[in-house]
């Protein structure tokens, strides 16, 4: 496994975070050009620090959708 797909898999693992907070997909009611869209414009990572979660579970979620994934944390690195 690449570095590109386990940076794949923390964002996976972030939306499976948001999914189970809120016990659906946040991307349930969004058709293909507007998911698109939102991910391409930070839009999605920006909104999570307007829910009601705590700041420490918004931080990991934020690291975790960085949108440049050279920039996401390892694995190992969310553990510390």
């Amino acid at each position: 496994e690449n570095a590109t797909d386990e940076k794949t898999d923390i964002w996976s693992l972030a939306i499976a975070c948001i999914e189970m907070a809120d016990s659906c997909s946040p991307f349930l009611k969004l058709n293909q050009f507007e998911l698109k869209n939102k991910l391409q414009n930070d839009d999605f990572q920006r909104s999570i620090f307007y829910r009601n979660w705590r700041f420490k579970f918004k931080q990991f979620l934020a690291k975790c959708l960085h949108p440049n994934p050279e920039q996401r944390p390892s694995a190992k690195e969310l553990l510390l």
